[in-house]
């Protein structure tokens, strides 16, 4: 059983991101030639990488990340 209401003048939400959810990682924040250190155990470090590279062919910018001892960097190139 369902229940249709009838409404008028109700504005559109704005588009989150996928999944309408904040982002976790500040990439779109970034210029070219900005800088992020991210301090993080081996395992947040492999996820970090995954995105900066999942979102790098997303959105068509070049970020590059280097593996720290205690975390990663992440450069905006592009």
């Amino acid at each position: 059983m369902f229940q249709v209401i009838d409404e008028t003048d109700v504005p559109i939400p704005p588009v989150l991101t996928a999944g309408g959810r904040a982002p976790k990682y500040p990439f779109k924040e970034m210029e070219i030639g900005d800088i992020k250190r991210f301090i993080a155990d081996l395992e947040e470090v492999k996820r970090i990488q995954r995105a900066a590279a999942a979102y790098s062919r997303r959105n068509r910018v070049k970020l590059l990340t280097r593996r720290l001892p205690d975390g990663v960097r992440v450069w905006r190139t592009e």
